[in-house]
């Protein structure tokens, strides 16, 4: 879900644009993801 959130805020119509609370909460999604994995990759290399 969250990748898939990812690739859709570079692939967003440029009609969509105006739902920017929405391309704002796909980030967010994105970025909680990417410190997720980052969090995961640091527990496994203790």
């Amino acid at each position: 879900i969250y990748l898939s959130n990812c690739s859709s805020l570079t692939t967003l119509p440029n009609k969509l644009k105006k739902i920017s609370l929405l391309r704002i909460l796909n980030l967010i999604d994105c970025l909680r993801f990417t410190s997720l994995s980052n969090d995961l990759a640091t527990l496994s290399s203790l």
